[in-house]
């Protein structure tokens, strides 16, 4: 499973079209928002996300 940080999806979107990452067994796709994330029988999940700093 992937889960997105909403603003890369569409960059990323360049690289990697959906139907690529189906080929590579990507089963689920979520994007990450404030609110809890569903929950998936997966073996592995990916966080793509934006580095914050916060002061």
């Amino acid at each position: 499973a992937i889960v997105w940080d909403e603003y890369l999806t569409g960059p990323f979107g360049l690289i990697a079209q959906y139907s690529l990452l189906k080929e590579h067994e990507v089963e689920k796709m979520f994007t990450l928002k404030g609110s809890r994330l569903p929950a998936a029988d997966v073996k592995n999940i990916i966080f793509f996300v934006r580095p914050r700093l916060e002061l």
